[in-house]
């Protein structure tokens, strides 16, 4: 039986309520304190602390704003679903709306922050059993990474990881697409936070499972194209240095709209497959005439990826800022020319034209120098708080790989905290370094063909 009076010295310490022994109901003595040998006793006569006010707090969270869990606030339908989280976790939670710098580092600009913090609310009161752990892991591994916090909730932010895993796995077709893209996406947020060492196949799996849902209501569809993107390019990235399938090529023609993450760039998805449906067929194929049609498919992709000029569209040039939009143009510019770099490189494997691959790489660097320039970018130089986030690696990474000179190698390495956030993605920072280090190796030791053949047996290295 609960005890109805505040909770008693001893309980207090380990925020819980007294709790009595069935068989005697009149004992003046919780249990906690029978079994230390305590006296049981309450100072406190009330409950302390400011009621919160729920009449002047909105529900609709606004970047910066106080975000208010009230059950009140979640569908009929829906309340039974809403797990009983802890007091603890339910702080971590509630750093994730109450702090613009979250949603503001995993996007181009904080111009974006509100539309992603309103659909993050919105999913996870629609289905908090599903989202309420990996928000809880992901506020935690922020805060910890955030305010160098020492206690170990980090560790413990594992566990909420976990379930969340757990959770996508057993992703039924009565759970609504939206929900479980957004479970992915967090999942792969905390991975990419922590070690980085299964994002990519936290992706594959989540896009697995998204093609057996249902599909979603009409109004969603404008939700999912922006939530779909970061799956197909990372999958993309990630399958072209691998020499693999994407699970799917995504959309065959761009809609117009302008992404949170890679702005711009959404025409390049078909090219980007069409490259990692070329790569393995040329890696693997035994005939010169199977290999002729193969390289005249990379020629006229080549042509098609040249002829792409990226621009903003129309309708979003009086929204968005010039210099947000030099930026977006300036991002997708720098990935055109990365894959065509690689479609190079396939087409030219190492010494062979060596030196126009080292002329387009130093090219590509010199741009990622410009985007992050004072007067372009709003990224700190110190890193005091968290830059925002250009998806660069890609571009970055196959054009480090053609460095040769001892001297600017190690320029391209201090680049690296840049690219990728040292604060942020401090594990994937250190892996970007180590991965270079090994191509360049084993470049340097005579080794010839093209190095995405050496990835499966080099360190690991993800591409976001």
């Amino acid at each position: 039986m609960e005890a109805k009076r505040t909770a008693c010295e001893e309980c207090r310490k380990v925020k819980e309520r007294c709790s009595f022994p069935v068989d005697d109901r009149e004992s003046q003595t919780c249990c906690r304190c029978q079994r230390l040998g305590k006296p049981c006793f309450t100072a406190a006569k009330s409950r302390t602390g400011r009621p919160r006010k729920l009449n002047d707090i909105s529900t609709v969270p606004r970047t910066g704003a106080q975000f208010v869990w009230s059950p009140c606030d979640i569908p009929a339908s829906n309340q039974a679903a809403v797990p009983k989280i802890a007091p603890g976790d339910m702080v971590f939670m509630e750093f994730i709306f109450r702090e613009s710098t979250f949603v503001e580092s995993f996007t181009l600009d904080p111009v974006f922050s509100q539309g992603m913090l309103t659909h993050l609310f919105e999913s996870v009161h629609i289905a908090p059993a599903f989202l309420s752990d990996v928000f809880v892991a992901c506020g935690k591994r922020y805060f910890k990474i955030h305010f160098g916090d020492s206690s170990g909730d980090g560790e413990i932010a594992f566990e909420n990881s976990a379930r969340a895993v757990r959770a996508l796995r057993k992703a039924s077709e009565q759970i609504d697409l939206v929900i479980v893209l957004t479970l992915g996406l967090g999942i792969i947020t905390f991975d990419l936070m922590t070690s980085g060492l299964h994002a990519h196949e936290v992706c594959r799996f989540t896009l697995f499972a998204a093609s057996t849902l249902q599909t979603p209501s009409v109004g969603s569809a404008g939700i999912l194209s922006g939530l779909y993107l970061p799956f197909y390019f990372l999958d993309a990235f990630n399958c072209i240095i691998k020499r693999q399938i994407p699970v799917t090529k995504g959309p065959n023609k761009n809609n117009g709209d302008v992404d949170q993450y890679m702005g711009v760039c959404a025409p390049l998805l078909p090219h980007l497959y069409k490259m990692c449906a070329i790569s393995p067929s040329l890696k693997y194929s035994t005939s010169p005439e199977h290999t002729h049609q193969l390289k005249a498919q990379l020629t006229h992709l080549e042509h098609n990826v040249r002829a792409w000029t990226p621009s903003l569209p129309a309708v979003h040039s009086n929204l968005i800022s010039p210099r947000l939009s030099r930026i977006m143009v300036m991002q997708a510019r720098i990935h055109r020319a990365a894959l065509l770099l690689v479609i190079h490189r396939l087409q030219h494997p190492f010494g062979t034209s060596d030196s126009t691959a080292l002329g387009m790489a130093r090219n590509i660097l010199s741009q990622i120098d410009t985007i992050y320039e004072p007067s372009i970018s709003t990224s700190p130089s110190n890193f005091e708080s968290p830059p925002s986030e250009y998806r660069l690696n890609f571009p970055f990474l196959v054009a480090a790989v053609e460095i040769m000179d001892e001297g600017e190698r190690q320029v391209v390495l201090n680049k690296a905290s840049t690219v990728v956030s040292k604060r942020l993605y401090n594990n994937l920072e250190r892996m970007l370094e180590v991965f270079l280090e090994y191509v360049w190796m084993r470049r340097d030791g005579g080794g010839g063909g093209v190095w995405f053949d050496w990835v499966a047996e080099g360190p690991p290295v993800v591409i976001f």
